[in-house]
């Protein structure tokens, strides 16, 4: 069993890359980052740690290929509230969840998840988190409104859309990561209420 936090998850202990490869048509859901609003909330560091960790982020590839992308920022209780900007790339936006979690293992938030919020079709919003154990470096794992659990593989360079991978082989409940926050003092329903600053911030590509 992994945990994140009181976020608990059971994983299947091998992946089948067979299965993966023979079924991947049935079982991948496309989205596309424009059609969301991507945020991570983050708790357990300060603002400028989140800004901090953002910026180290964007140096990571070290080539001159990059933009500048806009971050909204605001804080709620002991939450930071992260909001990525609409150039702001599914691949960039789902790696940097696991980067603000595991960038000071010693330090690290009590919590970190994406929340992407569909512009229009509130089904289709959905919940991805990171594990803390090494051998998960490489997916999220997450959870749509619907209910519909699946992984996000972290090494595909896609960039305005990916594919949910559905997987039913972990326990994971939209419902229960709503609960969890709430009893932590974040209400969702309040994200557009809140007072953001905006950083420019280099992000390599």
């Amino acid at each position: 069993m992994s945990v994140q936090n009181g976020f608990y998850f059971i994983l299947a202990p091998v992946f089948n890359k067979i299965v993966d490869f023979l079924f991947d048509g049935l079982t991948r859901k496309k989205i596309v980052a424009s059609e969301y609003d991507k945020f991570i909330f983050v708790k357990g560091i300060t603002k400028d740690e989140a800004i901090f960790r953002i910026k180290e982020f964007g140096k990571l590839s070290g080539n001159s290929d990059y933009t500048y992308n806009l971050f909204d920022i605001s804080e709620t209780g002991d939450w930071i509230i992260i909001k990525s900007g609409e150039n702001t790339m599914f691949f960039s936006y789902h790696n940097l969840i696991g980067w603000l979690l595991k960038y000071d293992l010693e330090n690290h938030p009590t919590y970190c998840l994406g929340f992407a919020r569909h512009k229009s079709k509130s089904g289709d919003d959905y919940f991805c988190l990171h594990n803390l154990e090494e051998e998960a470096d490489d997916f999220l794992v997450g959870v749509r409104r619907k209910e519909q659990r699946f992984i996000i593989e972290l090494t595909k360079p896609y960039k305005e859309t990916a594919f949910l991978k559905l997987r039913y082989y972990f326990k994971l409940s939209f419902e229960e990561v709503l609960k969890i926050i709430s009893e932590k003092g974040l209400d969702i329903r309040d994200l557009d209420n809140l007072n953001y600053s905006t950083f420019q911030i280099k992000i390599n590509n």
